[in-house]
């Protein structure tokens, strides 16, 4: 419940009703998944696609299906999952609470919305999603971004000033 799955789903059924093209893939497994998809039944979103967790290659591909990575957790730590996402290129959109805010800067490498707010959501979605040279500008900074901030380099460098500050102790 605190990546808040069941609101992406209210997100994404208000979303559908005025553009029926969009499709919506959820990654992960857990005790919520029976409760998820009778959801997607009963308000017929047949075009909702449960994957599991995945890793390497195969998280990749799913990264590269989409156009846009909503993560509208209620409390989230470090979020890497967000971090994978614009390393992708990817347009995220997040909650604008806890740590995300941290790695998100709104308007310029992402897009922070209300948490729990379904039209907040759905109106800046629908930016995104219309908006193609807004979600490539914001896919390049976020790209950027993670280059700087949390390439293996980066930590390799961080790491061995760190050993040099503990020996030059």
């Amino acid at each position: 419940e605190r990546k808040n799955p069941m609101f992406l789903l209210e997100i994404y059924k208000q979303f559908k009703s005025k553009h029926r093209e969009v499709a919506l893939i959820i990654c992960g497994k857990g005790h919520l998944k029976s409760k998820l998809e009778k959801f997607t039944k009963e308000n017929n979103l047949s075009d909702v696609i449960f994957a599991n967790e995945s890793y390497g290659k195969e998280k990749l591909e799913l990264f590269n299906l989409c156009d846009v990575f909503a993560l509208p957790s209620k409390n989230e730590g470090f979020g890497l999952v967000v971090a994978e996402a614009m390393a992708c290129r990817k347009a995220v959109i997040v909650s604008d609470n806890s740590s995300l805010k941290e790695i998100v800067e709104d308007g310029e490498d992402g897009i922070l919305a209300k948490t729990d707010d379904v039209n907040d959501w759905t109106q800046k979605l629908e930016r995104l999603l219309i908006d193609k040279r807004l979600r490539e500008k914001l896919g390049a900074n976020a790209y950027r971004k993670t280059q700087n901030l949390f390439s293996w380099e980066k930590a390799a460098q961080a790491h061995q000033e760190l050993f040099k500050k503990l020996i030059n102790a």
